[in-house]
Parts: structure tokens; sequence; C-alpha cells
């Protein structure tokens, strides 16, 4: 029925679906990526059918801040797969991509792939990933030596700025006067970073919460502080930068890892470390009191149950500490020490998706024979289904009940988070969202789905704009990733009451035993 939409969208404009030549392009530093097929990577093939010149237009359309979890996911899964780039791709294209994942919250990720490539002096958007990444990390005068090394680029406006903030920041007012004075002439200088540069020169921390890496810096530098609620307003590569830096409050610090856990920020090793180092915290306490018992131990095991079962009413902080352990969740089998928090442990690794573990411990609940555990068996068979729903039924089929279909969302057209971003109307996406659909490029179409979904919201209009965005959605695989978010937030409402309450609001009749063959 998608499909049919699309087309009838598409012919609107004239233009009619094609079959596109695929070939294989050779790998280059746009392939470059984090996740992993575990990790719900796209086909390697995601670029396929596109043009190194249309993917940039669109990199540089498509927003970095969403409020909708499911287009988060999409664009993190877009720009952090692996993947042969487009025909034409450069380490220039590739550098784009990253810095849009860097301004998306992955700045960590996106640095550390940035630094795998050779020649960086000569690479000045990758060049700049890492000093923004120096940037957040308080390292400023290696942040400094990165634009001081660069042989290309060191004139586009991100490197005369952070030239500008290195003069300050050892000292050469007049070096760094100058400096400003010629790229305000340039046009190159927002009123934002006018308030930056008077804010260093006056010592007095801004009033305005940073938004970018050198506003950063910045606040840091003058002794900018944090409070909890401000990790809501700020946006992610903040957040990250928040999470890690030991010189911020530990409420501040505690709130920005949970956004982090909730948002894919940081990597595990590093959720867990700065989790470890807020002194004084519940969570501290149960990361620490773990990570001091011996590996593959039945104490270390049972206290990562009862971790996670203590976390059960806290769904970000339930999040974080399966993100924390979640290599030792995965591995985990089940015991007189595990049993007990089968349910847990099932949940847990379908928020990993790792989805053979959970179908074990699944099994392990089922097989505890209680009213209790046959509702936490049959609500996690339902939040398996957002998942992988042939095997949730093959599960729940052995006890002889039917799973009803999920309810996955539609796809919103308007974001609030994306408002500051993107101003465009229908009809300037729409010729993109025509190419991209014609590519045939998996990468592409979710791109343009989610500029789409961006849109300026207008009455007259939207419905256009969703048919679009889903039928996109729909070819491209994404449908898949609209349920994965679904998912995620179901379960974990629901990780304090898999025992308890039915979800879905489906009829539930208590059944301790299979149904016989052919009976309903």
């Amino acid at each position: 029925m998608k499909r049919t939409l699309l087309a009838i969208a598409l012919s609107a404009f004239g233009i009619a679906s094609a079959q596109v030549e695929r070939a294989n392009f050779d790998t280059s530093p746009f392939s470059l990526g984090t996740l992993t097929e575990q990790d719900g990577a796209l086909p390697r093939t995601l670029w396929e059918g596109s043009e190194a010149a249309f993917v940039q237009e669109q990199l540089f359309a498509v927003p970095t801040r969403f409020n909708d979890p499911m287009k988060r996911l999409v664009l993190r899964r877009v720009l952090m797969s692996p993947g042969n780039g487009p025909q034409g791709a450069d380490a220039r294209l590739a550098g784009i991509k990253l810095l849009k994942a860097a301004e998306a919250g992955y700045v960590m990720e996106a640095a550390a792939l940035a630094e795998l490539t050779p020649g960086l002096p000569m690479q000045p958007e990758l060049t700049r990933i890492i000093a923004m990444r120096d940037l957040y990390r308080g390292q400023f005068d290696r942040a400094c030596s990165r634009g001081a090394n660069l042989r290309e680029g060191r004139q586009t406006p991100f490197f005369v700025k952070l030239r500008a903030f290195c003069y300050i920041n050892a000292g050469e007012t007049p070096a760094a006067e100058l400096t400003i004075s010629l790229a305000r002439e340039e046009g190159v200088l927002t009123a934002a970073d006018e308030r930056m540069y008077a804010a260093l020169f006056s010592g007095e921390a801004p009033s305005r919460l940073p938004e970018n890496a050198l506003e950063y810096a910045t606040f840091r530098k003058l002794i900018g502080l944090f409070d909890p609620d401000d990790i809501a307003l700020v946006t992610p590569p903040v957040v990250a930068a928040v999470a890690l830096d030991a010189g911020l409050s530990t409420a501040a610090r505690e709130a920005a890892l949970l956004r982090a856990a909730q948002d894919d920020l940081l990597p595990a090793r590093e959720l867990g470390d700065a989790a470890a180092s807020l002194d004084g915290t519940v969570l501290a306490s149960a990361v620490t009191r773990v990570r001091n018992l011996p590996d593959g131990s039945p104490e270390r095991a049972q206290a990562l149950g009862e971790i996670l079962v203590n976390s059960r009413d806290e769904p970000e902080n339930y999040l974080l500490r399966t993100k924390i352990f979640g290599q030792e969740l995965a591995s985990l089998q089940p015991s007189v020490a595990t049993v007990p928090y089968a349910a847990e442990f099932a949940l847990s690794n379908l928020l990993l998706r790792r989805y053979q573990r959970a179908e074990v411990w699944m099994q392990t609940v089922a097989a505890e024979q209680t009213i209790g555990a046959e509702r936490a068996f049959l609500n996690l068979a339902k939040l398996y289904s957002y998942l992988a729903p042939n095997a949730a039924q093959r599960l729940a089929g052995a006890i002889g009940e039917e799973l009803p279909e999920p309810p996955v969302p539609a796809i919103t057209i308007g974001d609030d988070g994306a408002a500051d971003a993107v101003e465009a109307s229908l009809s300037e996406v729409t010729p993109r969202a025509i190419v991209a659909a014609h590519s045939g490029s998996e990468g592409s179409m979710l791109l343009a789905a989610l500029e789409l979904s961006a849109v300026s919201a207008d009455p007259r209009t939207d419905e256009a704009a969703r048919t679009a965005a889903e039928a996109l959605l729909d070819l491209s695989g994404g449908a898949a990733l609209a349920s994965e978010a679904a998912f995620r937030q179901q379960a974990l409402a629901f990780a304090g009451r898999l025992r308890e309450e039915t979800i879905n609001k489906q009829a539930f009749i208590p059944r301790l035993k299979p149904e016989r063959p052919g009976r309903r």
C-alpha cells in the first residue's frame, strides 16, 4: 500500500519509479562506522545507487537534533553504520558525514573514526571533528595544535574561530583581537560568537548554555556550571561532554549519563567509568559493587540481577545499567544464582539486541510455572514481537497463545527538537525525496524521510509529507527501526511490571500448562 502511495506522491511531480543500476564501490573513509550487525547496523549496501554530490546535499540539509526517539535512532543508524560509500565518495564527504554524526551527539565515536584516516593535516573536515572532541574533553592545547598543524582549510570558519579562542587561551590578546576583527569583516562571526568572545575577554561565564564545542570550552574555561535541569535543554554533544566532565557536579553528570544512555551518546566503557566516578551516589555504588566481584562468579551474576531489579521502576536508570554491563549480560547463563532474575536478564538482552540470549531467558521464565511467570513470559513475548514477530510468535505458541500485532506509531511531521535547525517547506524538501526514492539507496531514502518529518508543520500539507515519509521508510527498511524505537519505549515503561500487568491491555487468561495441539 505504501509503495502505491509513494508512486502517487511522486507521479504528482511528474516522476515515476525507476530501476537503478547497482555496483560495488571501493572502500573509503566514508565507509567507516562504529555499529556492528548485532548493534543494528544497516546493510553495507545502504548507499548503493546514490551519488556523492547528492548525499552531500542531504547531509547538509538533515537536522541533527530530534525529540522523537525513532528519528534519533534512524539518524544514528544511517550515520554510524559502516558501508561502501556512494559513487564519488572521498575523504571530504566522509568528513561531512562524521561531522553530522558529531553534531548529532556521537562526537566521541566520530572522532575515533576520523583518527583512523591518514593525512589528517590535509583533511580539515576530519580534523575539525577531532578538535571538537578535544574541546569537549577540556583538552584545549590539543585542540589548538590540531588547527595549527593543518596544511589545508586553516581559513575555514571553524578554524578561524578556534584560532581566536586559542590566542585568548594563551594570553595573546592582540593576536586574538586581530583574528576576531578580520573574521568579523569577512562575515564569519555570528551573534553567538560575538557573545562568546566578549565573555572570554571579560572573564565572566556566559549566561546562556553552550550549544557547540567552542561554546562549551568557553563556558567551562570560565567555570560555567550546569544544573541537572539543564541537561534536558542542551544539545546532545554537550550532554556527552557533561557526563564525562569530572569538574562538574555529581547531580548534573548523573542526569547527563542517563540521557547519554537513552540517546546512545557514549560507549559502554565510558558510561561505566563515568558512573563509577560519581562518589556518594546509588549508581556509583551499584556499578562499583559489581565491578569489584570476580569475573564470571555466581556472586557477580547475582549482583547484576540485583542492580537491575533495584532499578526496574526507574526506566532511564535500568537502561543505563543494562548498557554499562551489556557485554556481561549477553554472556550470562541460567544457574541457581541467575534464575531469580530471568525476566530482567531477558528484558536487558532484548534492549541490547541479543535476541538468542533473550529467548533463553524467556524460556527460563516460562519454566517457573507460576501465574506471575507466565504473565511475564507473555509480556516479554509481546515486546519481542516488535523486533522479531515470527520468533516471538513461535515462543508464545508453545503455550497456545497468539500474539497481537504490536502498535507502532506513525512518523510525525514537525519536530520541536529540529525546529531551530530547519524551517524548510514541503516544496523545498520534496525534490530531494524524489531523487532519493529514484536512487534506491536505503541511506538516501532514510535521510529524505527524516528531512520530510522535520518540515514546518502545516495542516494543508502534513498528510502528503507523512505519506511520503512513511513510504520512504517502508521502501528503505526503516519501518523496522520504527518498531525498534517503539519497543524500547514500551519495554522500559513495563520494566517493573512484567509480572503484574499485561502489556497492550490484551485479555489475559492464566494457563499454567501448554494447550493440547488443536485446542484454542
